[in-house]
C-alpha cells in the first residue's frame, strides 16, 4: 500500500458526476505522519456555464474560469498523483466519481472502484455531526464562515484527520495516533483506509461494495452482485441477465456497460 496521503477537495458545476464538471481541485500531499509536503490548486475552465446555485455555493462565477485551462490539461498530472496514494476527503463518495469521470474523458484510465481512501466523514460517524464546518469547529474552535474553496476544505479535512486521531484514537481502536507506513498497513488498511467503494453504514447487515462508479450495480455481504436500481432493485443480476442485457444499450456510463458485460460473460460462461 503507497505510504503518500493525498488530501482533496473539489468544487463542481453541481452534483451529478456523469454529467457536471469539475470548476476548482485543491491537492495537499502528506506523508505517513500527516506532515505536508505540497499543495496544488487550480481553477478549471469546465467548458460549460456554472450555474448561478453552484456559483452561491462555492463563489466561482463563469468569468473568474475564462481565461482557466481545461480539466484535461492537467489530467495525466493527476492521474499519476491518485493512483500513486491513499486519497483524504470529506464525503469522498462525492469527490472520486467526480475525478473518475473527468479522467475517463481526458484519456485516462481513471480510478478504481476500490482505490483506498481514508473518508473523514466515516471516521466522524463514530463520534460527532459529519459536516465540515461544525467538525473543524469542534475540534480546532475554527469557524469556517461564506463561501468555502477546494484548498480551504482540503486543508480543513487534513485538520480534522489530525485532531480525530489524536482524540479518538481509543475509542477507534484501530486508529493510531501517528501514521507510520507499517501502521497503515497493518493497523488501519482494513478498518480506516478503506476501499472508496465500501460503505458498511449504509446497511444493517454490515455493508457491501459498489461494483461500478455509476452505482448500478453492488455485492452484497453474501458475495452475490445484485441490482441497485429499477424493477429488480436488490436482486441478483444474474437472475435477470435479459435487464442487464438492456443496460448495454442505454444510456449509462462506460464503466457500468463494462460492469454489465463482465456479468454477462461470467454467467454465462461454463462452470468446472
Amino acid at each position: 500500500m503507497a505510504s503518500r496521503i493525498l488530501a482533496l477537495d473539489l468544487e463542481t458545476t453541481g452534483r451529478n458526476p456523469e454529467s457536471d464538471r469539475i470548476v476548482e481541485f485543491a491537492f495537499i500531499e502528506l506523508d505517513e505522519r500527516l506532515k505536508e509536503l505540497g499543495r496544488w490548486r487550480e481553477l478549471i475552465n469546465p467548458g460549460v456555464q456554472i450555474p448561478s446555485e453552484a456559483t452561491a455555493f462555492h463563489g466561482i462565477r463563469d468569468q473568474d474560469v475564462l481565461e482557466s485551462r481545461p480539466f484535461s490539461h492537467f489530467a495525466p498530472r493527476i492521474q499519476k498523483l491518485l493512483s500513486d496514494s491513499i486519497l483524504l476527503a470529506h464525503n469522498h463518495q462525492f469527490d472520486l466519481p467526480f475525478l473518475h469521470y473527468e479522467l475517463v474523458r481526458s484519456g485516462q484510465p481513471g480510478l478504481r472502484v476500490d482505490h483506498p481512501a481514508i473518508d473523514t466523514v466515516t471516521i466522524e460517524r463514530f463520534v460527532n455531526s459529519h459536516k465540515l464546518g461544525p467538525t473543524l469547529g469542534r475540534y480546532t474552535g475554527k469557524v469556517v464562515d461564506g463561501w468555502h474553496g477546494a484548498m480551504e476544505d482540503a486543508a480543513a479535512t487534513v485538520e480534522v484527520l489530525r485532531a480525530q486521531l489524536q482524540e479518538h484514537g481509543e475509542k477507534l481502536q484501530s486508529v493510531p495516533t501517528n501514521l507510520t507506513h507499517k501502521v497503515i498497513d497493518m493497523r488501519i488498511q482494513d478498518e480506516i483506509v478503506r476501499p472508496s467503494v465500501r460503505h458498511p453504514e449504509l446497511l444493517p447487515s454490515g455493508g457491501f461494495e459498489w461494483i461500478d462508479w455509476g452505482r448500478k450495480f453492488y455485492r452484497g455481504q453474501d458475495g452475490v452482485v445484485k441490482l441497485a436500481f429499477g424493477k429488480h432493485k436488490d436482486q441478483p443480476a444474474a437472475e435477470h441477465l435479459d435487464y442487464v442485457e438492456w443496460m448495454l444499450n442505454a444510456e449509462f456510463a462506460e464503466d457500468t456497460r463494462q460492469a454489465a458485460r463482465a456479468l454477462i460473460e461470467s454467467s454465462r460462461s461454463p462452470r468446472s
